[in-house]
């Protein structure tokens, strides 16, 4: 890209600077997952490095596209559903608890707000994401990333009903906010929630 002056070598058209960003972004998040997660085992920083560059695809597909793909969301969630009985921080019926729990709830909300609004309030991939999520992340973690994607958007929802002159039917692709919270929630999910628990007790 540098070499190319971001333009291409044939028709001289515009490379977006997103590409080298992207490429920057996922080597540091590798090295991030194995400084974090080497030391509980190389499995483990294995399996976090796979979900993180899931959780960086569904941000950006969702984020310039509206969808998330089920390649990503119902594939990942099965590898993770079988790598469960291996994690190494979470049980097995804590994945499969989280993963299915949170799936239904964003189902019943789903059918909730188009019973209610005559419109979809989340798509069906959101749900779908949320089998992935819950597979690796467990329990307290998700809880984590659901609060930070929930926080996020609706303060980026702000932004654009006050500085953009949105209504409030803007849509937002909600699976970025998840991606990104889950993306915190893996490294500092404990962290976060015992700050939240220790506003309370």
């Amino acid at each position: 890209y540098i070499i190319l002056l971001g333009k291409c070598r044939h028709c001289k058209a515009h490379i977006s600077i997103r590409y080298p960003l992207v490429e920057l972004f996922t080597g540091f998040t590798f090295w991030l997952a194995f400084k974090h997660f080497a030391a509980v085992s190389p499995l483990f920083a294995a399996a976090a490095t796979m979900f993180l560059c899931m959780m960086i695809a569904l941000c950006l597909i969702d984020s310039e596209h509206m969808i998330l793909p089920d390649e990503i969301t119902l594939g990942g969630a099965a590898v993770f559903l079988i790598y469960s009985f291996f994690h190494p921080q979470i049980s097995a019926i804590d994945a499969f608890a989280s993963a299915l729990v949170s799936a239904a709830s964003f189902w019943a909300l789903y059918h909730f707000y188009l019973r209610i609004r005559k419109m979809e309030g989340m798509g069906l991939g959101d749900i779908k994401m949320m089998l992935l999520l819950g597979a690796f992340l467990g329990s307290q973690k998700l809880i984590v990333a659901v609060l930070l994607a929930s926080f996020s958007g609706m303060l980026v929802g702000f932004y654009f009903i006050i500085f953009k002159r949105k209504d409030m039917q803007y849509a937002l692709p909600f699976g970025t906010f998840l991606a990104i919270g889950s993306y915190i929630a893996l490294f500092w999910g404990n962290h976060i929630m015992r700050a939240i628990q220790s506003l309370y007790w």
